[in-house]
């Protein structure tokens, strides 16, 4: 006794609104794709640092 539920999905599994264009995808991911690659520079950053690269 299995219910389906086929209800339009408004929001994605981490909750995030589900956008319909690459652009809008894009404009909502910004701030995590700016805050990776601060992540990456700070930390080849501090590596070459360390090793006095």
């Amino acid at each position: 006794m299995s219910e389906t539920h086929e209800t339009e999905a408004t929001h994605d599994h981490m909750g995030r609104k589900i956008v319909d264009t690459k652009g809008a995808a894009f404009q909502q991911d910004l701030p995590w794709i700016i805050a990776m690659v601060a992540l990456t520079v700070f930390t080849i950053m501090a590596l070459a640092g360390y090793f006095r690269l």
